[in-house]
């Protein structure tokens, strides 16, 4: 049977390469769909394998509920953030490797969208005065 990769994606409401969890009664795991495969995180080998699931029966992925993964920026990713002065918002190049970025994504002030952090300026303003006082 050909399965539909597109409408699969639209009805997990995933994108791809988009990371989520999978949950039954008796395990969550990580997965998500790349390549036209599903894939999930080996926590053992630290890394990603493809998931027999989806060869075996397709059904069953809709037996488990799906919990999405808040966004996090890859390396090199463009992000957005809110400037302390409050009239203006910044794209910059993500990484890791730099401490400030690793702060504004844990806390929560990064976006994957200029119109996502003009959204919520007001509420990260008010985040940095508490945070600054």
């Amino acid at each position: 049977m050909k399965i539909n990769y597109e409408k699969l994606l639209e009805a997990f409401g995933v994108d791809e390469g988009e990371e989520f969890l999978l949950t039954n009664n008796a395990c969550k795991d990580k997965f998500k769909f790349e390549g036209g495969k599903l894939l999930w995180f080996d926590k053992l080998f630290n890394g990603w394998q493809e998931s027999e699931i989806i060869e075996v029966n397709i059904n069953e992925l809709f037996m488990y509920e799906i919990e999405k993964l808040p966004w996090k920026p890859k390396d090199g990713e463009t992000a957005w953030w809110v400037c302390d002065y409050g009239d203006c918002v910044y794209p910059f190049v993500f990484s890791f490797s730099y401490s400030y970025c690793v702060a504004l994504l844990k806390c929560g002030w990064l976006f994957r969208t200029k119109e996502e952090a003009e959204a919520n300026r007001e509420q990260v303003l008010k985040e940095m005065k508490e945070v600054l006082r």
